[in-house]
């Protein structure tokens, strides 16, 4: 089942939400190996410095008994488009560095930039962010993601993002949607019209 990985945001050489990743981790391990004790991100980042300024999208892949850093410089997509993909069977609830079943749903978007993955009925998340829907101010988060981002928990704890459960058909409710992860931060001059999510 390994490896699994995790990407951590490094802005001009401070580690973003360092908390969240490493109780990520942990519960990772947790379930896949529970013997196994667990290694402190902290002590890989800066056991490996790096140049690289600005934005840089850390990597860490990551088995019971190895692990593996890589540094990026990180370069955010443009998404205008979201299609809505219908998968009750993709599960991604840790972050396997297998990503073939996202992937599969992914060459499904035809002409649109990223796909939106509705599962059980109700909206999870795109194949690499959480999503955040927005409407008067108010900032929602679908209660059933695929992936609990670190991000995402982030925000909840802040009192910034509220759960809730969405289906598909909801979607007419709201005006705009962010996308969110780890190197994406709720940012409201990236918001993508409602409109622009299509079947």
């Amino acid at each position: 089942m390994y490896p699994l990985i995790e990407t951590i945001c490094i802005k001009n050489g401070v580690v973003q939400n360092l908390e969240y990743h490493q109780k990520r981790v942990e519960k990772s391990i947790r379930e896949l190996s529970p013997k196994i004790c667990c290694f402190q991100l902290i002590d890989l980042i800066e056991n490996n410095p790096t140049q690289l300024k600005n934005t840089v999208r850390c990597r860490i892949e990551y088995t019971d008994i190895s692990t593996k850093i890589e540094y990026f410089q990180y370069q955010p997509r443009n998404i205008e488009r979201l299609k809505l993909i219908f998968s009750d069977q993709i599960d991604y609830h840790l972050k396997f560095a297998n990503r073939s079943e996202l992937d599969k749903l992914t060459m499904l978007k035809a002409d649109c930039d990223e796909i939106l993955i509705v599962k059980n009925g109700c909206i999870t998340d795109t194949s690499f962010t959480n999503i955040v829907f927005c409407k008067d101010n108010r900032f929602v988060t679908p209660k059933y993601p695929l992936l609990c981002g670190t991000r995402r928990q982030y925000l909840i704890d802040k009192g910034i993002l509220q759960e809730q459960e969405i289906a598909y058909n909801d979607l007419k409710k709201f005006e705009s949607v962010i996308l969110i992860n780890a190197m994406l931060d709720l940012n409201i001059e990236r918001k993508i019209n409602i409109k622009n999510i299509v079947i």
